[in-house]
């Protein structure tokens, strides 16, 4: 709830075209979390288990950080109560892990939870510039929220100094 009210009230100023919350930033020194995960249906290796990086984001997260979608659709509203929990992954994650001819729809078991996948992302950097793709999960906020999280604000140009004293506030 917090954080919905949070985004409303940052993407209600003057000059901001959008605005999302996560839990790691993307090239920060701390880098990202790895999580281990299965595909339902899809068998394991025995060996070690699939694991990719996690980050815990809100929607709109991908427009704001001009992530193209390349497949399915954004998470759903945070206050949306009906949908299942929800997980983005990007282009390395569907190569790595194959899912059959559409990814979307599958389902990921991580942490204890079950998720559907409601859309794919091109790969972006993660920790470093020039990194090779990295499979990565993204899941929505609403399905498992955090105690702290980043605010990420995309501007209209020029918008950027009119806006730092009020995002400070």
């Amino acid at each position: 709830v917090f954080a919905g009210t949070l985004l409303q009230n940052v993407r209600s100023m003057p000059g901001v075209e959008s605005a999302a919350i996560a839990s790691y930033v993307p090239l920060d020194i701390h880098g990202f979390p790895m999580a281990s995960f299965t595909v339902e249906g899809r068998p394991g290796t025995d060996s070690r288990p699939d694991r990719a990086l996690i980050n815990f984001v809100t929607p709109d997260y991908f427009r704001t950080l001009g992530i193209p979608q390349v497949a399915g659709k954004d998470f759903v509203a945070l206050n949306d109560t009906t949908a299942v929990p929800q997980v983005i992954v990007n282009q390395e994650f569907v190569r790595r892990y194959p899912l059959g001819t559409d990814p979307v729809g599958q389902r990921i078991r991580s942490r204890n939870n079950s998720f559907v996948i409601t859309g794919v992302v091109k790969n972006s950097f993660y920790d470093s510039f020039g990194e090779a793709p990295i499979p990565i999960m993204y899941v929505s906020y609403r399905d498992a929220p955090r105690a702290s999280g980043e605010i990420h604000i995309r501007t209209r140009p020029g918008a950027e100094t009119l806006l730092a004293g009020s995002v400070r506030q």
